[in-house]
């Protein structure tokens, strides 16, 4: 019996530790300099930056606290690099900064056009941080933002990554690659993207666009059409609207409502010469059309404006795609790696001339638009 007891004691002496060192490194909260969010910008000296940090307040956020204090206070740094700022930032308060709830993460374009690899390495090789946690750029400072007075009560932090996170589900002009997971495989990968343009403005933000990069830095900027057309190709656009010029012999303008797209954006070789080639196709209704003309037919009518539909989606696709290759020299399309595994011997023949062999691509758009339903057709 004291044999048995004795095997048993033993074996749970590891559990019994386990217990009983659990929490030997748990870190309370109101120790923590919880960080919501970031703005890096670039300081008079170029050779620094200038991070805003964005901290929660936790006592505002307990429902007993009687505080009128608000839920968030920010905290400016000046460092060489990302990782500089916060260890400034570790040794100026008594509290653990932490990134765990980092929200988002804004950058200023004279920052961006100077690159981000350097200033974000820290960042980007980090498991402190989420793999969601959202990066824009801004046009100006970015530290405004985190500045800026919403009506609702939460944090501009919050404020901005949810404004940017639901834009990007239903509005064509804005891109939904803005994750730090995404950013990071760019980074590893060395491809070119295009990260979301965000606006300051007399009522708040403005979220549309893109801001282009090569090598990781800030070459140009996405009008919100462009953007549109870059997304249809990129194959990421799944629903939203599509507001569309009309001749004013048709209405002057209607909104496409779309819920289906289907996006085929691939390389060919013709005549030892790139051709990009995009296969779009888009589904959806029209709520409703106001029509010099009420009384045509739903068919000749719903055929009328698919052509003009086509018409728009080949002109913002051709603009996209010629801005990015003439003028800006970058491929946020992901070309050059499908082209190696479609064709790789012509890549490996190729490959030490890839900028003149892009640089010469001609881009082939096939554009189908399938309405099903027109609603109202009405005479103004």
């Amino acid at each position: 019996m004291v044999r048995k007891k004795l095997v048993l004691f033993l074996f749970l002496i590891p559990s019994l530790l386990l217990t009983t060192t659990s929490c030997w490194d748990r870190i309370e909260i109101e120790d923590q300099a919880i960080i919501i969010g970031m703005a890096m910008d670039l300081a008079e000296d170029q050779k620094k930056i200038v991070v805003t940090f964005q901290i929660a307040q936790p006592r505002a956020y307990v429902a007993e606290s009687q505080s009128s204090e608000e839920g968030y206070y920010n905290v400016t740094k000046t460092a060489e690099d990302l990782a500089g700022a916060r260890n400034k930032l570790s040794r100026s308060t008594n509290m653990i900064p932490t990134l765990e709830q980092c929200q988002v993460v804004l950058v200023g374009d004279k920052l961006a056009k100077k690159g981000l690899s350097g200033y974000m390495d820290f960042l980007l090789r980090t498991h402190e941080a989420r793999r969601q946690l959202q990066i824009g750029v801004v046009q100006g400072l970015a530290r405004h933002m985190l500045e800026i007075k919403f009506k609702s009560d939460l944090a501009p932090s919050f404020v901005i990554s949810e404004m940017m996170s639901r834009d990007s589900q239903y509005n064509f002009r804005m891109t939904d690659f803005m994750s730090l997971e995404k950013l990071h495989t760019a980074f590893v990968e060395k491809n070119d993207f295009i990260l979301p343009q965000i606006k300051q403005t007399e009522n708040g933000l403005y979220m549309a666009g893109g801001a282009v990069f090569k090598g990781f830095e800030l070459v140009g900027w996405f009008s919100g059409e462009e953007m549109m057309g870059a997304r249809f190709m990129r194959g990421d656009a799944s629903s939203g609207y599509l507001t569309v010029d009309m001749p004013s012999s048709m209405g002057k303008k209607i909104m496409l409502r779309v819920y289906e797209t289907k996006s085929d954006f691939h390389p060919e070789i013709r005549d030892d010469k790139l051709v990009a080639v995009l296969n779009l196709r888009l589904e959806g209704d029209i709520d409703e059309i106001v029509h010099p003309n009420g009384n045509w037919t739903g068919k000749k009518l719903i055929d009328q404006c698919s052509t003009q539909i086509e018409k728009y989606v080949r002109v913002i696709v051709n603009d996209a795609f010629h801005k990015s290759q003439r003028v800006y020299d970058s491929e946020p399309f992901r070309l050059k790696e499908k082209l190696k595994c479609y064709y790789p011997a012509f890549w490996k023949a190729n490959s030490a001339n890839w900028d003149e062999i892009y640089q010469a691509a001609e881009l082939k758009a096939n554009i189908d638009v399938n309405i099903r339903r027109v609603g109202e057709i009405s005479s103004p």
